[in-house]
């Protein structure tokens, strides 16, 4: 299925408009986990595979601290149009509402034996290069 919004759509359809510039809401230093589509399934199967309780809640996440907006421009931007220049706004939000920095206490899908495969930045480094092809603006 392809993708259809989120900050790496955004970033990428914005370079497609103006492929030399690219403009971020917020200064750049928002900080949130990212989690690939891949682990994120095989967390699910690992829940109901491993998980006893009749009823079980976990967290599913990539485990770090995340990746900031400025680190996931920068991929971007690279993958699509390796000219453009970023430029950031002002503050540590990127619109109302926003939270500045974000992630995803795992402890307990881990204490089960869970791991991620990939970090914040390798999610989001497999996904720029997906969904760059899947668009056709891969550089």
């Amino acid at each position: 299925m392809p993708a259809t919004h989120g900050v790496i759509f955004d970033f990428i359809h914005k370079l497609k408009a103006t492929p030399n510039t690219l403009v971020v809401l917020g200064d750049g230093t928002q900080q949130k986990s990212y989690l690939h589509v891949n682990d994120l399934i095989d967390a699910m199967i690992f829940i109901v595979d491993h998980a006893s309780a009749p009823l079980n809640y976990f967290n599913i996440g990539a485990g770090d601290i995340g990746i900031t907006v400025a680190q996931i421009a920068q991929i971007v931007t690279a993958a699509v149009a390796p000219r453009a220049k970023i430029e950031f706004g002002i503050g540590n939000k990127g619109w109302v509402g926003d939270v500045p920095r974000f992630t995803y206490a795992i402890d307990k899908l881990r204490a089960l034996g869970w791991q991620p495969k990939c970090d914040s930045a390798q999610a989001v480094k497999l996904a720029v290069g997906q969904i760059a092809t899947q668009l056709g603006t891969r550089s």
